[in-house]
């Protein structure tokens, strides 16, 4: 069950087959599982053992990968960190996870320099002339010292803290299993994700980079090109050199690649499907990539699953507009009322999910976990409905409804209607408080390059057709560009406190 053996085994089986290329270096089966073999020496070396927790704050890499899978060896578990977050967030999750060490990009030293408390250690690999990282000679174990042998693991044996991005308060950490990755690589490989070239761009600290894609390609006997970073241009430069069958990319990334001017020049023909999720795509991008005879597929997961959860195949992309599709092979879902009960089709409720795949728990975080863990059910806390046909709509965030007037008003059901206009390429809508009303909508708006901006009445007369009046936006705001949380997700919280006050 230790997810390590996935590298053993294609070693052995397929040894000279490539399995990750970053930059110049590229590493076969054999040769990655013998990188994988130094990471867990090294980690020994420095104290780690089985239970212990490793803080990683990496740029996307091999080593990123090789030290998932060392620590996996050695029954460690790995603690992802977000390099865009601040100093006291970072010390936040290092001491609730009461890492042994961190092991960072010397590109952070700056950002590290005030960590309190620290890990135990703090560890940065050595650079070479290309940019390429790989740990630092081992110490207080002899070089001819054989690697430790793999650990034992088993369907809820600790393997990963991911914390969530803490929008709603603070990060709590989805302790994931060796057996949640396998299931969700098993579901991705139901799907067909095999003997795939991937580009890992998205970043491996959450768990869309990790386990949408690079895990669940590595079990699919796939290869992966690793990206340190998502640069839009780079990204359709590799797309076209190395040959890449498919990658995963949140909409915001999808809309940067199609705005570049390398895009209309660049040979897609080896691209099976380009996997996107975080929030529903444009109508509008979706034609862009259609036009080209890009196929799109779109997702819905959270970290709490690893992250499979609902997946639209391509075929349904222009037919099914806004949906995340139907749930994966081996889960259940259901959608229910605030009594538990399901609610009827058509109707909205709370998604939940039971399956393989669903974590352990938050770490060190009982009531949390008992609030999100209920008879076996994750309880998302995203509001869905289901058509007639089985597919799943995900309408908003319990948390985020407003209600106007008495009637709910669900943001994210707002901004799937606005983003059916050919103009707009982002939009996010919040409530902002009313004296008539109690709250309204509010809608900030991005709009496609090169485009002719709408007026805020053309807006209006553009949703009456599609949503009931008391939905529609009473105020329009036009960015250049939306609030992001670290993650990449549209920061509704700092909407709020800039905008959300009466108007």
């Amino acid at each position: 069950m230790n997810i390590a053996s996935w590298i053993k085994q294609r070693a052995l089986l397929e040894p000279t087959a490539e399995i990750v290329k970053e930059g110049t270096h590229a590493f076969n089966n054999r040769d990655f599982y013998h990188r994988v073999l130094s990471a867990s020496s090294f980690l020994r070396s420095q104290g780690v053992g089985s239970g212990d927790r490793v803080s990683v704050m990496l740029y996307n890499s091999s080593l990123f990968l090789e030290l998932l899978f060392g620590c996996a060896r050695i029954g460690a578990i790995m603690v992802p960190l977000n390099y865009r977050l601040v100093g006291a967030e970072l010390s936040y999750m290092i001491e609730h996870s009461e890492s042994a060490i961190l092991i960072s990009d010397p590109d952070f030293r700056e950002n590290l320099a005030g960590l309190k408390p620290g890990p135990k250690r703090l560890l940065f690999p050595d650079r070479e002339k290309d940019g390429f990282l790989h740990l630092p000679p081992k110490s207080k174990s002899p070089d001819n010292e054989s690697p430790p042998r793999e650990a034992e693991a088993g369907d809820e044996t600790p393997l990963l803290i991911m914390y969530t991005s803490g929008t709603t308060g603070r990060p709590k950490g989805a302790t994931l299993s060796h057996g949640n990755v396998l299931w969700n690589a098993i579901m991705h490989l139901n799907e067909g994700l095999y003997r795939e070239r991937a580009l890992v761009n998205a970043p491996l600290f959450h768990v869309g980079g990790l386990n949408a894609i690079a895990t669940a390609i590595l079990y699919g006997k796939g290869s992966l090109v690793v990206q340190r970073s998502f640069d839009p241009h780079q990204t359709l430069e590799l797309i076209e050199r190395e040959k890449i069958t498919c990658m995963f990319g949140a909409p915001a990334m999808l809309e940067m690649m199609v705005r570049d001017p390398l895009f209309d020049k660049t040979d897609f023909s080896s691209v099976r499907y380009l996997q996107t999720g975080a929030s529903p795509a444009p109508l509008a991008l979706l034609e862009k990539y259609h036009n080209k005879g890009i196929k799109i597929r779109q997702g819905y997961g959270l970290t709490e699953a690893s992250p499979a959860a609902c997946l639209l195949q391509d075929e349904f992309a222009m037919v099914k507009p806004g949906s995340c599709g139907k749930e994966f092979f081996h889960l259940e879902i259901r959608i229910v009322d605030n009594n538990g009960t399901d609610v009827r089709q058509g109707d909205v409720g709370e998604l939940i999910i039971r399956g393989p795949n669903v974590m352990l728990g938050y770490w060190r975080d009982p009531e949390s976990t008992r609030e999100t863990l209920r008879d076996g059910w994750l309880y998302t806390g995203d509001l869905a409905r289901k058509d007639e046909d089985g597919f799943i709509f995900i309408v908003d965030r319990k948390k985020d409804m407003l209600i106007s007037g008495g009637e709910n008003v669900y943001p994210a059901e707002v901004e799937l209607a606005l983003l059916q206009h050919n103009a707009i390429a982002e939009t996010a809508v919040i409530g902002v408080p009313d004296k008539k009303w109690g709250e309204v909508p509010a809608a900030f708006v991005v709009l496609d390059k090169g485009s002719v901006k709408p007026t805020p009445d053309d807006l209006v007369q553009f949703c009456r057709s599609r949503i009931a009046k008391y939905k529609i936006p009473k105020h329009f705001h036009f960015v250049e560009e939306l609030p992001r949380t670290p993650v990449g997700k549209v920061n509704k919280i700092a909407l709020k406190e800039e905008w959300g006050r009466e108007e």
